[in-house]
């Protein structure tokens, strides 16, 4: 797969030609989307792995992937969980958190059922946090690990974790994040999401205050740097339930924790089939709801 992921990533800088290289972007990730979507699941069922986590070396920091999902998207999640699978670097564990309210009889698909007999660990809890179970339980629950947060519906470059694990121990007790937007002012004030720079790079490795991490990009988060007020549930759930990378961007920022970025990573991901028809893209960006909330939470931390 990493080949056809290179070939992606190597093309236009997205913001390097404006429109131009924005339109040539979603032609290239179409076209590489269609070749993974018809031949990587065939891939992984010809060529089965026995094992996907690390059980060979012990670390001194756990690495620990962390991901979280919902009914319309567990059938084809596999496909998502092999590529974290087959990395250069494996997680010493793969945790999908699931909220029994969506699937009351705890009853898991029979290609999931399959991860799970390779290293999946599926963790099951009683109340629906949306996005915000991917870092909610981790965070809090492991002590002295690296938390590498994760979406449900990407294809992930097979280096992802070994970038990543390489950044953190360049730049500990930080945020390390395959992608990030910037954020941009006018006047002093922040401008709408959509005119901040997406997919922002640098052309090197760096820290900024005006990064925005995309976390399911793949973002590693060290246990215990995030301030308490990260898992105050009752009120993300009120004012920022809908996104939870708002919710954390700012909670990081306001306790000044540095957030890096390797920038090999300067266009939108991949997602997996029919995934991204339930996504929250809509109501967040196009319909303003991400500034709705960044909003809300900016007005939360100043009053606090």
């Amino acid at each position: 797969m990493d080949r056809w992921y290179k070939f992606y990533w190597n093309f236009v800088d997205d913001n390097q030609l404006g429109i131009v290289g924005k339109a040539a972007n979603r032609f290239v990730r179409k076209y590489v989307k269609r070749h993974l979507d018809r031949t990587l699941s065939k891939q992984f069922t010809q060529n089965p792995i026995e094992r996907g986590v690390n059980n060979e070396k012990n670390r001194q920091r756990k690495l620990v992937c962390s991901l979280t999902s919902f009914p319309a998207r567990i059938d084809e999640i596999w496909v998502c969980i092999e590529t974290i699978f087959r990395q250069t670097v494996k997680a010493d564990e793969v945790v999908l958190w699931l909220a029994t309210p969506q699937f009351p009889d705890h009853q898991l698909p029979k290609s999931l059922q399959k991860c799970v007999e390779k290293g999946l660990t599926v963790r099951w809890v009683d109340e629906d946090l949306r996005s915000h179970k991917k870092y909610f339980y981790a965070l809090q629950e492991y002590q002295n690990a690296d938390i590498v947060l994760l979406d449900d519906d990407l294809y992930y470059p097979d280096q992802l974790l070994e970038n990543l694990v390489g950044m953190a121990g360049r730049h500990p007790n930080s945020i390390c994040a395959t992608r990030v937007h910037k954020m941009t002012y006018s006047d002093g004030q922040l401008n709408p999401y959509k005119q901040w720079v997406h997919n922002y790079n640098s052309r090197k490795e760096q820290a900024s205050s005006d990064y925005f991490f995309t976390s399911g990009a793949g973002t590693l988060m060290p246990t215990g740097i995030m301030p308490q007020d990260t898992f105050n549930k009752e009120v993300f759930k009120d004012i920022c339930f809908y996104a939870d990378d708002v919710w954390l961007n700012l909670q990081a920022r306001q306790a000044g924790i540095q957030v890096f970025s390797n920038n090999k990573y300067d266009k939108d991901e991949i997602s997996i089939g029919h995934s991204q028809r339930v996504k929250l893209v809509k109501a967040n960006v196009l319909n303003g709801g991400n500034d709705k909330q960044i909003q809300s939470v900016l007005e939360y931390l100043k009053a606090r």
